[in-house]
Protein backbone atom coordinates (compact mmCIF):
# COMPACT_ATOMS: atom_id res chain seq x y z
CA UNK A 1 0.00 0.00 0.00
CA UNK A 2 1.23 3.42 -0.97
CA UNK A 3 2.36 5.55 2.35
CA UNK A 4 0.69 8.30 1.46
CA UNK A 5 -2.63 6.57 1.41
CA UNK A 6 -4.87 6.12 4.57
CA UNK A 7 -6.49 1.70 5.06
CA UNK A 8 -9.88 1.69 4.25
CA UNK A 9 -10.92 1.27 7.87
CA UNK A 10 -10.21 4.49 8.29
CA UNK A 11 -13.11 5.58 6.08
CA UNK A 12 -15.96 7.67 7.96
CA UNK A 13 -19.08 5.29 8.64
CA UNK A 14 -19.49 1.79 10.58
CA UNK A 15 -19.04 -1.89 10.08
CA UNK A 16 -22.88 -2.16 11.69
CA UNK A 17 -23.71 -5.96 13.43
CA UNK A 18 -21.28 -8.74 13.63
CA UNK A 19 -21.73 -10.82 10.39
CA UNK A 20 -25.07 -9.07 9.63
CA UNK A 21 -23.42 -5.91 9.04
CA UNK A 22 -25.74 -2.93 7.86
CA UNK A 23 -27.53 -5.61 5.39
CA UNK A 24 -31.07 -5.57 7.61
CA UNK A 25 -31.19 -1.89 6.51
CA UNK A 26 -30.26 -2.14 3.20
CA UNK A 27 -32.49 -5.00 2.83
CA UNK A 28 -35.56 -3.22 3.98
CA UNK A 29 -35.28 -0.26 2.33
CA UNK A 30 -33.40 -1.39 -0.78
CA UNK A 31 -30.58 0.69 -0.10
CA UNK A 32 -32.37 3.68 0.21
CA UNK A 33 -30.60 4.83 3.89
CA UNK A 34 -27.51 5.17 2.11
CA UNK A 35 -28.29 8.53 0.81
CA UNK A 36 -28.67 9.21 4.71
CA UNK A 37 -25.17 8.28 5.39
CA UNK A 38 -24.26 9.92 1.86
CA UNK A 39 -25.20 13.40 3.49
CA UNK A 40 -23.59 12.42 6.76
CA UNK A 41 -20.37 11.52 5.59
CA UNK A 42 -19.57 12.68 1.88
CA UNK A 43 -18.85 10.58 -1.00
CA UNK A 44 -17.12 7.87 0.07
CA UNK A 45 -17.97 6.00 3.09
CA UNK A 46 -17.63 2.41 4.58
CA UNK A 47 -20.33 -0.22 5.55
CA UNK A 48 -20.50 -4.00 5.95
CA UNK A 49 -22.76 -6.88 4.22
CA UNK A 50 -22.93 -10.43 5.75
CA UNK A 51 -19.31 -10.46 7.14
CA UNK A 52 -17.92 -8.56 3.79
CA UNK A 53 -16.15 -5.02 3.97
CA UNK A 54 -17.14 -2.17 1.42
CA UNK A 55 -16.25 1.17 0.44
CA UNK A 56 -19.38 3.03 -0.92
CA UNK A 57 -18.58 5.79 -3.90
CA UNK A 58 -20.76 8.03 -4.67
CA UNK A 59 -20.52 10.00 -7.88
CA UNK A 60 -19.60 10.17 -11.73
CA UNK A 61 -15.76 10.08 -10.82
CA UNK A 62 -16.37 6.71 -8.70
CA UNK A 63 -18.22 5.03 -11.31
CA UNK A 64 -15.79 5.72 -14.54
CA UNK A 65 -13.27 4.53 -12.12
CA UNK A 66 -14.67 1.26 -11.12
CA UNK A 67 -16.38 0.79 -14.14
CA UNK A 68 -13.94 1.80 -16.72
CA UNK A 69 -10.42 2.97 -16.06
CA UNK A 70 -9.84 0.22 -12.94
CA UNK A 71 -11.98 -2.51 -14.55
CA UNK A 72 -9.07 -4.69 -14.37
CA UNK A 73 -9.02 -4.58 -10.57
CA UNK A 74 -12.46 -5.32 -9.55
CA UNK A 75 -14.61 -8.40 -9.98
CA UNK A 76 -18.36 -8.63 -11.11
CA UNK A 77 -18.59 -11.97 -10.02
CA UNK A 78 -17.21 -11.57 -6.68
CA UNK A 79 -19.27 -8.35 -6.23
CA UNK A 80 -22.98 -9.94 -7.28
CA UNK A 81 -22.29 -13.75 -6.54
CA UNK A 82 -23.17 -13.16 -2.67
CA UNK A 83 -26.78 -11.62 -3.71
CA UNK A 84 -27.53 -13.60 -7.10
CA UNK A 85 -26.19 -16.79 -8.17
CA UNK A 86 -27.86 -18.42 -5.86
CA UNK A 87 -31.41 -16.86 -7.28
CA UNK A 88 -30.17 -16.91 -10.96
CA UNK A 89 -27.42 -19.07 -11.51
CA UNK A 90 -23.83 -17.83 -13.27
CA UNK A 91 -25.56 -15.48 -15.83
CA UNK A 92 -23.28 -12.84 -18.01
CA UNK A 93 -23.74 -10.04 -15.24
CA UNK A 94 -21.86 -12.16 -12.53
CA UNK A 95 -19.44 -13.16 -15.68
CA UNK A 96 -15.49 -11.63 -16.25
CA UNK A 97 -12.93 -11.19 -18.40
CA UNK A 98 -13.29 -13.45 -21.95
CA UNK A 99 -16.35 -15.67 -19.80
CA UNK A 100 -18.13 -12.54 -20.23
CA UNK A 101 -16.94 -11.31 -23.38
CA UNK A 102 -17.77 -14.75 -24.97
CA UNK A 103 -21.72 -14.89 -23.52
CA UNK A 104 -22.02 -11.79 -24.55
CA UNK A 105 -20.88 -11.90 -28.32
CA UNK A 106 -23.48 -15.19 -28.30
CA UNK A 107 -26.19 -12.95 -26.64
CA UNK A 108 -25.86 -9.54 -28.73
CA UNK A 109 -27.78 -10.42 -31.61
CA UNK A 110 -30.70 -10.65 -29.85
CA UNK A 111 -30.51 -7.04 -28.54
CA UNK A 112 -29.49 -5.18 -32.25
CA UNK A 113 -30.24 -4.60 -35.63
CA UNK A 114 -32.74 -6.94 -37.10
CA UNK A 115 -33.67 -8.48 -34.30
CA UNK A 116 -34.85 -4.88 -32.51
CA UNK A 117 -36.40 -3.93 -35.67
CA UNK A 118 -38.26 -7.72 -35.62
CA UNK A 119 -39.79 -6.74 -31.77
CA UNK A 120 -41.21 -3.57 -32.62
CA UNK A 121 -44.53 -4.89 -34.53
CA UNK A 122 -45.11 -6.96 -31.78
CA UNK A 123 -44.87 -4.48 -28.67
CA UNK A 124 -47.19 -2.47 -30.85
CA UNK A 125 -50.07 -5.16 -30.84
CA UNK A 126 -49.52 -6.08 -26.80
CA UNK A 127 -49.67 -2.47 -26.06
CA UNK A 128 -52.77 -1.87 -27.88
CA UNK A 129 -54.62 -4.53 -27.07
CA UNK A 130 -53.82 -3.56 -23.02
CA UNK A 131 -54.64 -0.01 -23.68
CA UNK A 132 -58.58 -1.18 -25.36
CA UNK A 133 -58.78 -2.80 -22.07
CA UNK A 134 -58.26 0.02 -19.95
CA UNK A 135 -60.03 2.60 -22.27
CA UNK A 136 -63.85 1.76 -21.06
CA UNK A 137 -64.12 4.73 -18.32
CA UNK A 138 -63.06 2.65 -15.13
CA UNK A 139 -60.40 3.16 -12.76
CA UNK A 140 -57.12 1.53 -13.21
CA UNK A 141 -54.31 0.49 -10.61
CA UNK A 142 -51.21 2.00 -12.51
CA UNK A 143 -48.94 0.25 -10.97
CA UNK A 144 -50.17 -3.47 -11.01
CA UNK A 145 -51.26 -2.82 -14.56
CA UNK A 146 -47.81 -1.41 -15.99
CA UNK A 147 -46.11 -4.14 -14.29
CA UNK A 148 -48.32 -6.58 -16.25
CA UNK A 149 -48.06 -4.55 -19.16
CA UNK A 150 -44.24 -4.52 -19.12
CA UNK A 151 -44.76 -8.27 -18.42
CA UNK A 152 -46.49 -9.48 -21.33
CA UNK A 153 -44.71 -7.17 -23.79
CA UNK A 154 -41.51 -9.40 -22.02
CA UNK A 155 -42.87 -13.32 -22.31
CA UNK A 156 -43.91 -12.25 -25.98
CA UNK A 157 -40.56 -11.22 -26.70
CA UNK A 158 -38.57 -13.63 -24.89
CA UNK A 159 -40.47 -16.50 -25.60
CA UNK A 160 -42.88 -15.96 -28.29
CA UNK A 161 -45.49 -16.82 -25.54
CA UNK A 162 -48.74 -15.30 -25.23
CA UNK A 163 -51.60 -15.79 -22.08
CA UNK A 164 -52.59 -14.03 -18.99
CA UNK A 165 -52.15 -17.52 -17.60
CA UNK A 166 -48.38 -17.40 -18.13
CA UNK A 167 -48.01 -13.48 -17.46
CA UNK A 168 -50.11 -14.66 -13.91
CA UNK A 169 -47.29 -17.71 -13.38
CA UNK A 170 -44.03 -15.66 -14.02
CA UNK A 171 -45.38 -12.86 -12.08
CA UNK A 172 -45.74 -14.82 -8.75
CA UNK A 173 -42.08 -16.22 -9.70
CA UNK A 174 -40.64 -13.01 -9.93
CA UNK A 175 -42.13 -11.85 -7.37
CA UNK A 176 -41.21 -14.77 -4.82
CA UNK A 177 -37.70 -14.58 -6.12
CA UNK A 178 -37.33 -10.55 -5.13
CA UNK A 179 -38.31 -11.88 -1.41
CA UNK A 180 -35.55 -14.78 -0.99
CA UNK A 181 -33.15 -12.28 -2.42
CA UNK A 182 -33.68 -10.31 1.02
CA UNK A 183 -33.87 -13.53 3.27
CA UNK A 184 -30.93 -13.70 5.94
CA UNK A 185 -31.49 -17.48 6.89
CA UNK A 186 -30.82 -19.14 3.34
CA UNK A 187 -32.55 -22.28 4.72
CA UNK A 188 -34.25 -24.18 1.33
CA UNK A 189 -37.81 -24.89 3.48
CA UNK A 190 -41.02 -24.64 2.72
CA UNK A 191 -42.07 -22.32 5.61
CA UNK A 192 -38.68 -19.77 5.27
CA UNK A 193 -38.65 -17.07 2.34
CA UNK A 194 -35.64 -18.54 0.73
CA UNK A 195 -37.24 -21.84 0.36
CA UNK A 196 -40.00 -20.45 -1.54
CA UNK A 197 -38.12 -18.07 -3.49
CA UNK A 198 -36.08 -21.87 -4.60
CA UNK A 199 -39.23 -23.26 -5.55
CA UNK A 200 -40.20 -20.69 -7.45
CA UNK A 201 -36.65 -20.55 -9.29
CA UNK A 202 -37.09 -24.70 -9.71
CA UNK A 203 -40.86 -23.87 -11.37
CA UNK A 204 -39.19 -20.77 -13.61
CA UNK A 205 -36.54 -22.86 -14.77
CA UNK A 206 -38.70 -25.84 -15.16
CA UNK A 207 -40.93 -23.83 -17.53
CA UNK A 208 -37.93 -22.37 -19.65
CA UNK A 209 -37.06 -25.34 -20.13
CA UNK A 210 -40.08 -26.69 -21.07
CA UNK A 211 -40.23 -24.09 -24.07
CA UNK A 212 -36.81 -24.43 -25.24
CA UNK A 213 -38.12 -28.13 -26.16
CA UNK A 214 -40.67 -27.23 -27.54
CA UNK A 215 -39.09 -24.99 -29.99
CA UNK A 216 -36.01 -27.26 -30.70
CA UNK A 217 -38.62 -29.63 -31.21
CA UNK A 218 -40.11 -26.90 -33.86
CA UNK A 219 -36.47 -26.20 -35.62
CA UNK A 220 -36.31 -23.16 -37.94
CA UNK A 221 -34.34 -21.56 -34.79
CA UNK A 222 -32.48 -19.53 -37.21
CA UNK A 223 -35.77 -17.40 -38.48
CA UNK A 224 -36.79 -16.97 -34.77
CA UNK A 225 -38.27 -13.56 -34.02
CA UNK A 226 -38.37 -13.62 -30.59
CA UNK A 227 -35.19 -13.32 -27.48
CA UNK A 228 -35.13 -17.29 -26.79
CA UNK A 229 -35.05 -18.55 -30.72
CA UNK A 230 -31.95 -16.43 -31.30
CA UNK A 231 -30.29 -17.21 -27.98
CA UNK A 232 -31.16 -21.11 -29.02
CA UNK A 233 -29.39 -20.64 -33.02
CA UNK A 234 -26.51 -18.36 -31.94
CA UNK A 235 -22.98 -20.23 -32.42
CA UNK A 236 -19.19 -19.09 -32.89
CA UNK A 237 -17.11 -19.54 -35.29
CA UNK A 238 -16.47 -23.36 -34.55
CA UNK A 239 -20.23 -23.67 -34.05
CA UNK A 240 -20.68 -24.20 -30.53
CA UNK A 241 -23.07 -22.72 -28.50
CA UNK A 242 -24.45 -21.29 -25.11
CA UNK A 243 -25.50 -24.61 -23.15
CA UNK A 244 -29.26 -25.12 -22.42
CA UNK A 245 -28.46 -24.41 -18.60
CA UNK A 246 -27.04 -21.16 -19.75
CA UNK A 247 -29.13 -19.98 -21.75
CA UNK A 248 -32.38 -20.95 -19.15
CA UNK A 249 -29.93 -18.77 -16.26
CA UNK A 250 -30.45 -15.86 -18.13
CA UNK A 251 -33.81 -15.77 -19.73
CA UNK A 252 -34.77 -16.18 -16.14
CA UNK A 253 -33.12 -13.31 -14.99
CA UNK A 254 -33.34 -10.96 -17.94
CA UNK A 255 -37.05 -11.29 -18.27
CA UNK A 256 -37.26 -11.03 -13.95
CA UNK A 257 -35.13 -7.80 -14.17
CA UNK A 258 -36.24 -6.50 -17.65
CA UNK A 259 -39.90 -6.28 -16.65
CA UNK A 260 -39.58 -4.51 -13.42
CA UNK A 261 -37.54 -1.78 -14.53
CA UNK A 262 -39.50 -1.23 -17.66
CA UNK A 263 -42.60 -0.97 -15.56
CA UNK A 264 -40.62 1.51 -13.16
CA UNK A 265 -39.74 3.79 -16.64
CA UNK A 266 -43.73 3.58 -17.27
CA UNK A 267 -44.96 4.30 -13.98
CA UNK A 268 -42.77 7.58 -13.66
CA UNK A 269 -43.42 8.45 -17.07
CA UNK A 270 -47.33 8.40 -16.63
CA UNK A 271 -46.82 10.27 -13.40
CA UNK A 272 -44.97 13.12 -14.85
CA UNK A 273 -47.06 13.55 -18.07
CA UNK A 274 -50.27 13.27 -15.57
CA UNK A 275 -48.20 16.36 -13.35
CA UNK A 276 -47.00 18.35 -16.41
CA UNK A 277 -50.11 19.40 -18.83
CA UNK A 278 -47.58 21.45 -20.76
CA UNK A 279 -45.01 18.57 -21.37
CA UNK A 280 -47.81 16.07 -22.33
CA UNK A 281 -49.11 18.59 -24.89
CA UNK A 282 -45.56 19.19 -26.00
CA UNK A 283 -45.21 15.63 -26.84
CA UNK A 284 -48.40 14.74 -28.20
CA UNK A 285 -47.75 17.50 -30.89
CA UNK A 286 -44.52 16.59 -31.85
CA UNK A 287 -46.16 12.61 -32.04
CA UNK A 288 -48.84 14.10 -34.78
CA UNK A 289 -46.21 16.13 -36.77
CA UNK A 290 -44.12 12.92 -36.90
CA UNK A 291 -46.48 10.77 -37.64
CA UNK A 292 -49.15 12.99 -39.59
CA UNK A 293 -51.64 11.17 -37.40
CA UNK A 294 -50.85 7.50 -38.76
CA UNK A 295 -49.67 4.31 -36.94
CA UNK A 296 -46.54 5.15 -35.63
CA UNK A 297 -43.85 2.95 -37.46
CA UNK A 298 -40.19 2.20 -36.12
CA UNK A 299 -38.58 4.73 -38.76
CA UNK A 300 -40.48 7.57 -36.95
CA UNK A 301 -38.56 6.57 -33.51
CA UNK A 302 -35.47 8.46 -34.55
CA UNK A 303 -37.58 11.76 -35.52
CA UNK A 304 -39.27 11.87 -31.77
CA UNK A 305 -36.39 13.98 -30.30
CA UNK A 306 -38.75 15.57 -27.44
CA UNK A 307 -39.97 11.81 -26.54
CA UNK A 308 -36.26 11.20 -26.49
CA UNK A 309 -35.17 13.81 -24.17
CA UNK A 310 -38.25 12.87 -22.18
CA UNK A 311 -37.21 9.16 -21.68
CA UNK A 312 -33.63 10.06 -20.87
CA UNK A 313 -34.76 12.29 -18.33
CA UNK A 314 -36.92 9.44 -16.78
CA UNK A 315 -33.69 7.19 -16.24
CA UNK A 316 -31.83 9.86 -15.39
CA UNK A 317 -34.15 10.87 -12.29
CA UNK A 318 -35.71 8.04 -11.21
CA UNK A 319 -33.01 5.44 -12.19
CA UNK A 320 -35.39 2.09 -13.72
CA UNK A 321 -31.87 0.07 -13.37
CA UNK A 322 -31.50 -0.05 -10.25
CA UNK A 323 -29.63 1.96 -7.46
CA UNK A 324 -26.02 0.07 -6.58
CA UNK A 325 -23.61 -1.56 -8.47
CA UNK A 326 -21.61 -4.31 -6.46
CA UNK A 327 -17.80 -5.25 -7.44
CA UNK A 328 -15.37 -7.12 -5.48
CA UNK A 329 -11.89 -5.70 -5.16
CA UNK A 330 -8.63 -8.02 -6.69
CA UNK A 331 -6.37 -5.95 -6.95
CA UNK A 332 -5.77 -2.34 -4.51
CA UNK A 333 -7.80 0.23 -5.48
CA UNK A 334 -6.40 3.95 -4.73
CA UNK A 335 -9.50 6.54 -4.62
CA UNK A 336 -9.76 9.91 -2.68
CA UNK A 337 -7.00 9.18 -0.50
CA UNK A 338 -8.17 5.58 0.46
CA UNK A 339 -5.96 2.32 -0.35
CA UNK A 340 -9.12 -0.40 -0.78
CA UNK A 341 -7.78 -3.96 -0.52
CA UNK A 342 -8.45 -7.28 -2.07
CA UNK A 343 -11.17 -8.79 -0.03
CA UNK A 344 -12.95 -5.61 0.45
CA UNK A 345 -16.35 -5.11 -2.25
CA UNK A 346 -17.13 -1.56 -3.36
CA UNK A 347 -20.69 -0.76 -3.39
CA UNK A 348 -21.69 2.19 -6.28
CA UNK A 349 -25.19 4.02 -5.44
CA UNK A 350 -25.38 5.07 -8.67
CA UNK A 351 -28.40 7.27 -8.24
CA UNK A 352 -28.23 8.96 -4.55
CA UNK A 353 -25.74 11.52 -5.63
CA UNK A 354 -29.00 12.65 -7.36
CA UNK A 355 -30.04 14.63 -4.61
CA UNK A 356 -33.23 16.96 -4.69
CA UNK A 357 -33.10 17.01 -8.60
CA UNK A 358 -35.99 18.87 -10.58
CA UNK A 359 -37.58 17.29 -13.75
CA UNK A 360 -36.39 19.09 -17.15
CA UNK A 361 -39.47 20.11 -19.02
CA UNK A 362 -37.78 20.88 -23.04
Amino acid sequence: MNDRLKPADSMPGSFGLPYFGEGLQMAFNYGWELKEKYRRYGSVFKTSLLGKKYAVLVGSEANKLILQDRADRVSSYLGWQPIMEHLFGLTMMLQDGETHRYTRRLMAPAFHGKAIASYFETMQQVVNDNIDLWSHNRPIHLRRELRKLALKVGITLFFGVEGDREVERVEHWHKTLAEGAKAFLRADLPLTAYGRSQSARRHFKAFVRNIIYQRKQQGNLQESKDVLGLFLSAVDEEGNGLSIEQIVDEMVHLLSAAHATVAIALIWSVVELAAKPELRAKLQIELQQVTGGKTLALENLRELKQMTYFLKEIERVYNPGGTILFRGVVKEIEYAGYSIPPGWGILLPTSISRTDVVFVCY
